[in-house]
């Protein structure tokens, strides 16, 4: 929805590439027309299936799936249309980066195992509300590739920084500097 970033990556001419539902809408002659514009492409950039993986939820509650969800049941909700229920990459990408924050292989282990097994219960638990509207074509694609989701981009980002800066404490004197 142009909220935050798209999660794609720039042409040579500075152009966005195309996300793979927008080469299916266009495959079958539609455009992909965000809701709050008054289409139905209730996706959020950025978006997560569980809440906490995202920290800017308070500023955004609309980047948790739930509430995506939520505000299509809201409107009429369109039975015979295709839906598409792609989640997961933001979550992984704060998953990964919080793992290895964790002091043994043991709890990154556990850490990683229990936020994949709430992000599947939560997904399942999404896909039952739609199911329970009437909703019976949703295509669920696997998870995105990581590495291309905004919440990779700025974990890198912020893990970089803070790895430069733990390792050059203490290197850098300011008599090295004229």
């Amino acid at each position: 929805t142009g909220w935050n970033k798209k999660a794609s990556y720039l042409k040579a001419d500075g152009s966005y590439h195309h996300l793979y539902d927008e080469y299916l809408a266009q495959a079958f002659g539609k455009k992909l027309i965000p809701s709050t514009q008054g289409g139905l492409n209730y996706a959020y950039s950025g978006g997560v299936i569980v809440g906490a993986h995202n920290t800017r939820t308070a500023e955004q509650p609309h980047l948790a799936l739930e509430k995506q969800i939520n505000e299509y049941l809201h409107a009429p909700v369109k039975k015979e249309a295709l839906h598409i229920l792609w989640a997961g990459g933001n979550d992984l990408a704060t998953v990964l980066a919080t793992a290895v924050t964790k002091a043994t292989p043991e709890e990154k282990q556990a850490y990683v195992l229990a936020s994949i097994n709430t992000m599947a219960q939560t997904m399942a638990q999404q896909w039952g509300a739609l199911q329970q509207a009437g909703v019976n074509q949703i295509i669920a694609p696997t998870i995105p590739n990581v590495t291309y989701t905004p919440e990779f981009f700025d974990k890198l980002g912020e893990a970089a920084g803070a790895q430069i800066q733990a390792k050059s404490y203490g290197l850098i004197k300011q008599s090295d500097f004229v």
